[in-house]
């Protein structure tokens, strides 16, 4: 389902004139450093205030 959304969409966007390259390469993107610090505090007070802990990599996802 999804690869036809994508396959649609693509297609969407060849003939809007919006996707010209067949290619689709990955682009990368930035973010400013004053943002990423603002960001980062703002984790930081959210997993404070709602007391979040970290769960172990080898713990199940479902709470029994």
């Amino acid at each position: 389902m999804e690869k036809w959304l994508d396959n649609n969409g693509l297609a969407d966007l060849h003939r809007a004139g919006f996707a010209t390259d067949r290619l689709q390469r990955p682009v990368e993107l930035s973010i400013d450093l004053r943002v990423e610090h603002a960001l980062r505090d703002e984790l930081l007070k959210a997993k404070e205030k709602y007391k979040a802990r970290r769960r172990p990599a080898s713990s199940p996802t479902s709470d029994r």
